[in-house]
């Protein structure tokens, strides 16, 4: 598990960061797909608590592969 957004409170706030997919990051990895399988790569949403109690959503990133051979 990845992040797919920055949380407002996040030390790191650049406007041009660039958060690659799950499929991106899969295809990255330059499995051989006779032997790795993607079981899951989405990107669900939470609210997340930050200092002071501060809330905001944000995006994860879920990749699950599995060696199939």
């Amino acid at each position: 598990m990845d992040h797919g957004s920055t949380a407002p409170w996040s030390w790191n706030q650049d406007p041009d960061a660039r958060y690659p997919s799950p499929r991106e990051v899969a295809a990255g990895l330059g499995l051989d797909p006779a032997a790795w399988t993607v079981e899951r790569a989405d990107a669900p949403r939470r609210t997340a608590t930050g200092p002071g109690g501060r809330t905001a959503e944000v995006t994860d990133h879920v990749l699950i592969i599995r060696r199939t051979a």
